[in-house]
């Protein structure tokens, strides 16, 4: 009976301390939590000088939208037209889902082309703007088996202040936005002599035949109305230069 007493006795104490130490482990990572929250926030204090200075910059800076279809096709058209004026065609237009955080809205789009390095670096420049808030997040380029080409890979952002929808439609207020950016038209059909281009159709022709003889209509005309027949001389003016060595030895 006396052992039964002393082991239960042992038995007892042995659970005890392990529910202690187990309570004891928990204490101390409890206090170790909070000593860190402590010193974030310690840090946090000291630097809400620096964030509200920096939270008025943006306040007064970043633009506002001024209703929900700005928001949703500015960016779109500012890169369709960009692209536009730096000829080139753009692969992939892909408009993502607007980001909708408590400090800013970001505006995003995906986009693919292949060009040369030359005309890339020019329209790459030309979509980044530090006025706007408009900028490339990511870029990618990939070599292509034309050694003159290049293939590149790209998200632009747009931000805007997130509060644009209760103040970028206020006449009277200072708050900075961005103009209207309707769509630009396609660029006319213009080609050098010799060279094909890859416009898109226009609307009622279904062919490229078609947008062969209207491409050697602009070579032979400053017009783009004239008959079709113009484009015979062009036909027969290959062979003549052709015929022109064997006469001149």
């Amino acid at each position: 009976m006396m052992l039964l007493l002393v082991a239960g006795f042992i038995i007892v104490n042995f659970l005890g301390y392990q529910m202690l130490a187990q309570r004891r482990a928990a204490s101390i990572a409890q206090q170790r939590s909070l000593r860190f929250d402590i010193q974030r926030l310690k840090e946090l204090q000291a630097a809400k000088p620096a964030v509200d200075v920096t939270s008025q910059w943006l306040d007064s800076h970043l633009p506002a939208y001024k209703d929900i279809d700005q928001l949703e096709t500015h960016l779109f058209n500012v890169v369709t037209n960009k692209a536009v004026s730096a000829n080139l065609e753009l692969n992939k237009k892909d408009p993502r889902p607007t980001q909708k955080d408590d400090l800013v809205h970001r505006s995003i789009m995906e986009i693919e082309t292949t060009a040369s390095m030359e005309n890339l670096v020019t329209f790459i420049h030309s979509l980044q703007s530090r006025e706007d808030f408009r900028f490339i997040s990511f870029l990618e380029l990939t070599p292509t088996k034309d050694e003159e080409r290049v293939r590149c890979q790209a998200r632009v952002e747009q931000w805007w202040r997130p509060d644009s929808e209760s103040v970028g439609g206020a006449m009277d207020s200072d708050v900075p936005t961005l103009p209207a950016v309707p769509l630009a038209a396609p660029p006319a059909v213009a080609t050098e002599a010799g060279t094909e281009t890859e416009t898109p159709a226009e609307e009622g022709t279904g062919s490229t035949a078609v947008e062969q003889s209207a491409a050697s209509e602009v070579q032979s005309s400053t017009t783009t109305d004239a008959p079709p027949a113009a484009p015979a001389p062009t036909e027969t003016t290959p062979a003549a230069t052709e015929q022109t060595p064997p006469a001149t030895l």
